[in-house]
């Protein structure tokens, strides 16, 4: 398999990037590299770049720079201001690269800019720069994950690793130069490096430069750019059944990864988009391992340079030159299969996953399932948590949905499991306080029990997903239309640290669409009518503005009788959000 190289099926003048932030190309991309490689300090052996950036284009510039300066580069797990600054001192890194309002380091907007359309062609655009782009030896990249007891885990990747695999990834999935890659997954994480910036780089395709996160955002991005890739992560894919049929025309290819996609997700979306998501297996420390796509769930096919076995009780074990040069081969992961005559494999969980409840054995991912099976949720997590004194742990579930109930979440798992198996606390919320790749922490996750304490454990139905954080939209003022015709016209603050805004989204906090319909809208209609209860439906759902940290929002609020809310969310007279809540009557 002969490696791909960067930029070696682009002509200087082919198309790399595109977005709010201009388009650019493949000459234009040599000289930004050249422009920022010149701004860096010397290498100094073990001391590291940091790059974190929001605009894709900015981090590739970044990224490429420091290799071609001879930096290795460290990405942090998330662009939180705390978590970039212990990734900086515990790497002792020479700078820290960015294009975010962090004091100090090299800010990428500052040496680039974005207001260069119709610029003169520029030198390398008529004369090609040959220069490598990619470091011939040592770590190209550390990536920093953030595992479930929330410490930060490193893993080191070279550059023969990254092109390696990103020259499989083009070849399973025919990437050309015709593509055009949208993707809902930051540049830092593994996952969005690989697919979204060295994959598009390597194989003469080009990317969005902007990361969009809302149903109706996303479909007006694959339609402004013609986008025919599209990488994303469960949230957010769950989220595209919202659309209407043909909104996602021309995608060819939905990428999926970082979590589990239920088998409901899938189906939905073949249904509406006629599109069969392609799941993709692996992690930070393994690389990609395999792959499937189908409406009926196929086994798991490996990547066709990956070696996949499976020991006595089902661990899998993997040879991949994506693994660390010194690790153990084939190397023993934490996952469970069952091997089939094909070659293919079916995963059976986390060999981690499974605890000793009431001395019994239990499968967390089993129980997961389960969960998301019931009516109603759409989102689920189980955690174990350790008994004082004994050697049995107990089971945690944290469960998002609509009209859902602790006894309706474990009525619905009797069936399945003992009693002594159910989980022992059940949180009901509107929403699961993800991260930018669909992940949650343990840390995170934990926060909401200690959250729903307040209310007591057994009778909390709802909780904000973080509790440190302000949990409430600020009223700054309210009053009715006027002959009392059901109108009501809020004007609302939006927090700067509102506990929404932690992982929405690492480098331009913004409001998730769920936080809009729950905290703005539907906290003021059970103001103005609280015997409504929760509603029984939306409709006619757009989101076309986001909403930033200390925004200032005016919501008005039209009653339909007892059964339905038309609403309206505006900033500076541009309309944010708006739709339909129907009730099934008095609560």
């Amino acid at each position: 398999m002969a490696t791909l190289t960067l930029l070696g099926r682009h002509d200087p003048r082919d198309l790399v990037a595109t977005g709010d932030g201009g388009s650019r190309t493949a000459g234009e991309l040599r000289d930004d590299i050249a422009a920022v490689a010149a701004r860096l300090p010397p290498p100094a052996a073990g001391r590291p770049l940091v790059l974190i950036c929001a605009d894709r284009y900015h981090f590739a510039v970044g990224l490429l720079a420091a290799w071609q300066a001879g930096h290795p580069v460290a990405l942090p797990p998330n662009g939180q201001p705390a978590t970039v600054d212990t990734i900086v001192r515990r790497t002792g890194a020479l700078a820290l690269v960015h294009d975010t309002e962090a004091p100090g380091g090299i800010e990428l907007r500052a040496i680039l800019g974005d207001s260069r359309r119709g610029r003169a062609p520029a030198i390398s655009a008529q004369r090609p720069n040959s220069r490598p782009l990619i470091p011939a030896t040592g770590p190209a990249i550390t990536a920093f994950t953030s595992g479930s007891s929330g410490d930060f885990q490193a893993c080191a990747k070279t550059a023969a690793q990254l092109m390696g695999e990103v020259t499989c990834l083009a070849q399973t999935f025919g990437v050309s130069p015709s593509d055009r890659l949208l993707a809902t997954v930051p540049p830092h994480h593994l996952y969005g490096l690989l697919f979204t910036v060295l994959l598009p780089l390597a194989s003469g395709a080009a990317f969005s430069r902007d990361t969009p996160l809302h149903a109706e955002t996303i479909a007006a991005r694959v339609a402004a750019m013609g986008a025919s890739l599209l990488v994303s992560v469960p949230a957010h894919v769950r989220a595209l059944t919202l659309l209407e049929a043909g909104q996602l025309h021309g995608i060819r290819r939905l990428f999926c990864s970082t979590a589990p996609l239920p088998a409901t997700t899938a189906a939905a979306v073949r249904a509406l988009h006629q599109l069969a998501v392609t799941e993709v297996f692996g992690s930070t420390e393994t690389g990609g391992i395999a792959w499937r796509s189908g409406a009926d769930r196929p086994a798991w096919r490996p990547f066709s340079v990956v070696s996949v076995t499976a020991d006595e009780t089902g661990r899998l074990h993997i040879d991949s030159p994506f693994i660390a040069p010194d690790a153990p081969r084939p190397l023993a992961t934490e996952d469970r299969i069952c091997l089939d005559d094909t070659g293919g494999f079916q995963h059976l969980g986390r060999m981690d996953a499974v605890v000793k409840v009431a001395g019994k054995r239990l499968s967390l991912d089993h129980l997961r399932v389960q969960i998301l099976a019931l009516p109603g949720v759409t989102d689920a997590e189980v955690v174990a948590t350790p008994v004082d004194g004994a050697r049995d742990v107990h089971v945690w579930a944290a469960v998002a949905g609509e009209g859902l109930s602790q006894r309706a979440v474990r009525d619905g798992l009797r069936p399945w499991f003992e009693s002594a198996q159910l989980p022992r606390r059940i949180c009901i919320t509107t929403a699961l306080p993800r991260e930018a790749t669909g992940k949650i922490t343990r840390e995170r996750l934990l926060a909401l029990f200690t959250a729903q304490r307040a209310g007591t454990l057994q009778d909390a139905q709802t909780v904000a997903p973080t509790p440190a954080r302000p949990r409430t939209i600020e009223v700054l003022s309210h009053r009715r239309g006027p002959d009392d015709d059901g109108v009501h016209v809020f004007q609302l603050a939006v927090p700067p640290d509102f506990a929404w805004f932690e992982g929405h989204f690492p480098t331009q906090p913004i409001l998730p669409g769920i936080a809009t319909l729950h905290d703005v809208v539907l906290a003021q209609v059970l103001r103005v009518s609280p015997n409504l209860g929760q509603p029984s439906g939306v409709a006619r759902l757009k989101f076309r503005r986001l909403v930033a940290p200390g925004a200032q929002l005016r919501l008005t609020l039209t009653f339909k009788g007892t059964a339905r809310v038309d609403f309206s969310v505006d900033e500076d007279g541009e309309t944010c959000a708006s739709g339909r809540l129907t009730f099934g009557g008095f609560a």
